[in-house]
């Protein structure tokens, strides 16, 4: 549908809606003007034949009343007349067929309003307008009528509506006419008028977008007068001077990106870290140059590549994969990944990538090779590990003489009774399972010696923090140092577990709890407990803030002694390379340093707190 016929439409239905509103509002007006023309015929006859009741009522000559009544009923617009007593019924009136009846029973509207007190009343049903004149009880009545009485019955007039009406409607019908014919020629002026100046510069506005849709950027709209359609005339040719500039600019522009993109290209292959950009399937978009020479691949090779084939050396994505964290969570994410395959160590940090046209699809991701430096660290730990096990050898060495003096006391009965032929088959036995224990027990000690130092426990896998405590105090136990110590444990039922490597947990462990077995001089009281934190807990000093992870709640563990406690001075210290107050018993200051950074590469926290005299606790916090 064009403008102009949609104007049209517009034209017609406001001259229809102006002509129907009006006709109902005028048809409104007249009924009420009318209504109230004959209320004031009503209360100048309903007086008159009251007054004439008391002449007909003096003579009680009601056929008199009757002739005049219908005589009455002959002048226009009244319809009827009815005179009701008090009781309701009809004693006079123009409709002979109701004398005698019940108003009650033939009009009960007219008998409700007469007992509300209404006296003009419209019934749409009858056609008519109703009157209701009292007739009172005044003192000349009292001879026949109870003065207490007011009123002693009533006229009924009815005003007939249809003559009126009809009258109405002819003068509605005949102004309709002159009002719509008046509304249809200004309508009809407008439309003409509007095509001739309006539709006529718009279809050469529509032309000249035409032309310039096609090409002709240098197309330009006359402007002949001064109104709205000029402001639409000139925003045209502005627009084209706009286009035609915009047209120079993007040329400039093309070049000032193709140089930004070469330089983000070049700053790209520059770092020396292995960079590249995933999409939401793992796919590799792409790489920078140092990516690409660390697998001895081409661009071609690397692109639309699965991330996990270089990195985890696996088949599909595994549940520590940083890149998986970021496409679930929206937030960077870090970690260590060991590929299976290479035994290539990696430390990956990936961060959200927005593509121009998704919300979210990706991830920039960022590794570099830390097998050498894990390596370092490594050897450092082990170091440490060797130094602890130097002070554990001398208590290691008194508990397993311990079962060997037993397996020799039973050897040498064994080989006694040989010799002097004493063959007790039972006794032989006793001996033989005593021998067989004290052997298990020395295997055990041994065992556990070798998986505190084995470099092969650094691989993480579930564990339950409650059994390494278990297995870490089983150790310290070989050495005899729990003899005068209380130990104390408060573990929590149902603990759950968490990824990490036991190895170097018990090395955490070992370092804390050997250091408040000297603060207490193996006399006192060492408490361990253990228990679990939901992932809405607010961050204390105690639970300061993890470093990432804890979508599943944390584990804690408290080691609390009761030694003499910290220094003020040394609290802050304590956790520093190389500081330590055992030297002269050949402390080398590495234990808890070497424990903060374990725990650190555990996404997890430590924390000390201590009083001079009373006893040390440490907080270990680790995501679940």
């Amino acid at each position: 549908m064009t403008i102009s016929h949609k104007f049209t439409l517009w034209i017609v239905s406001i001259i229809l809606a102006i002509g129907i509103f009006s006709t109902y509002f005028y048809f409104r007006l007249e009924m009420t003007k009318e209504t109230k023309r004959l209320e004031s015929f009503g209360s100048t006859i309903g007086p008159v034949l009251v007054e004439g009741l008391k002449n007909y009522m003096m003579t009680r000559d009601f056929d008199v009343l009757d002739k005049e009544l219908h005589h009455l009923k002959g002048i226009k617009p009244i319809n009827g007349v009815l005179l009701i007593n008090r009781e309701g019924i009809i004693k006079v009136g123009t409709d002979e067929k109701v004398i005698g009846t019940r108003l009650a029973d033939t009009d009960p509207e007219c008998q409700r309003c007469y007992e509300q007190g209404k006296k003009g009343v419209l019934n749409r049903e009858k056609g008519v307008f109703q009157w209701i004149q009292p007739v009172e009880n005044r003192p000349e009545c009292y001879k026949c009528h109870d003065q207490r009485i007011k009123n002693n019955g009533f006229f009924v007039i009815d005003f007939s509506l249809k003559e009126f009406e009809e009258d109405i409607r002819k003068d509605i019908a005949m102004g309709l006419l002159i009002f719509l014919l008046s509304l249809a020629i200004i309508g009809l002026t407008i439309i003409v008028l509007s095509k001739s100046v309006i539709i006529k510069r718009l279809n050469a506005t529509i032309n000249g977008i035409e032309r310039f849709k096609e090409g002709d950027y240098n197309t330009r709209i006359p402007i002949r007068r001064k109104d709205e359609i000029t402001e639409l005339e000139s925003l045209f040719n502005e627009m084209a001077e706009t286009i035609n500039d915009r047209e120079r600019e993007k040329q400039l522009l093309f070049k000032q990106m193709s140089d930004s993109y070469n330089k983000w290209e070049a700053t790209f292959d520059s770092i020396t870290d292995l960079i590249s950009i995933h999409d939401k399937d793992f796919n590799i978009i792409t790489a920078n140059r140092a990516f690409k020479e660390y697998f001895s691949l081409s661009s071609e090779d690397v692109i639309n590549k699965k991330c996990y084939d270089f990195f985890h050396g696996t088949d599909s994505p595994t549940i520590d994969c940083p890149h998986s964290i970021t496409l679930n969570n929206n937030r960077p994410a870090t970690g260590e990944i060991l590929n299976t395959k290479t035994n290539r160590i990696f430390l990956i940090t990936t961060f959200p990538f927005h593509f121009p046209e998704a919300e979210f699809s990706g991830s920039i991701h960022v590794a570099r090779d830390i097998t050498e430096e894990k390596e370092k660290e490594m050897r450092l730990i082990m170091s440490e590990r060797l130094a602890s096990l130097g002070q554990m050898a001398s208590g290691i060495a008194h508990e397993i003489n311990n079962p060997l003096a037993s397996i020799a006391g039973c050897a040498e009965g064994l080989l006694n009774r040989v010799k002097t032929g004493r063959f007790d088959p039972v006794l032989f036995e006793n001996y033989l399972k005593i021998i067989e224990e004290e052997i298990s027990r020395c295997k055990d000690i041994t065992t556990s010696m070798l998986s505190f130092i084995r470099k092969t426990t650094y691989e993480k896998k579930e564990i339950n923090i409650n059994e390494v405590l278990d297995r870490t105090l089983e150790i310290i136990g070989f050495q005899g140092r729990l003899r005068g110590i209380e130990v104390k444990k408060d573990y929590k039922e149902g603990l759950p577990v968490i990824v990490a490597s036991e190895g170097e947990l018990r090395q955490v462990l070992m370092a804390i709890i050997t250091n408040a077995l000297d603060a207490m001089q193996d006399r006192g009281t060492l408490t361990v407990e253990t228990g679990a934190l939901p992932p809405s807990t607010p961050l204390t000093p105690l639970y300061p803030p993890l470093l990432k992870g804890g979508e599943g709640g944390f584990v804690f563990i408290k080691i609390s002694d009761s030694g003499i406690g910290i220094p003020a001075e040394n609290i802050n210290r304590i956790f520093a390379p190389f500081f330590t107050t055992k030297s002269e018993k050949g402390g080398t200051g590495l234990g808890l340093s070497i424990a903060k950074k374990i725990i650190t590469e555990h996404n997890g926290s430590i924390h000390v707190t201590s009083e001079e005299g009373k006893g040390t606790t440490f907080n270990i916090t680790l995501p679940v």
